[in-house]
């Protein structure tokens, strides 16, 4: 569901309030849905995924560990491939193994890809 631009602060809280999952960016929306209790995946790219992860149990990171990170938006690249080279087959296994493993606690899934 993209609700980007369609709510308030205040109704997109009540709807992650409702939500059992949630895999988004690192944004405020993914830290609400943290405070709600979601289960939530991190998908970090440029930014310090070690500072802003989700913290707690149940929720994961999917970030890919280049060299080159943390560039907080100053890419050396012509395509930001700390983000775009995030698979949609690497956030499913993370989802898995979260919903398998409710104790799972701030891991960190990091691909070597330079």
């Amino acid at each position: 569901m993209n609700l980007a631009g369609k709510t308030t602060i205040r109704e997109m809280a009540a709807v992650l309030r409702s939500c059992r999952y949630f895999v988004g960016n690192d944004s405020g929306p993914m830290h609400i849905a943290v405070a709600a209790g979601v289960v939530s995946v991190g998908l970090f790219g440029p930014g310090e995924y070690a500072r802003f992860r989700p913290w707690g149990p149940a929720h994961a990171v999917v970030h890919l560990g280049l060299t080159c990170n943390p560039c907080s938006q100053n890419c050396l690249f012509s395509e930001a491939r700390c983000i775009q080279g995030i698979s949609v087959a690497q956030v499913q296994d993370i989802m898995t193994g979260l919903l398998g493993s409710p104790s799972l606690s701030g891991k960190a899934v990091e691909d070597e890809q330079a």
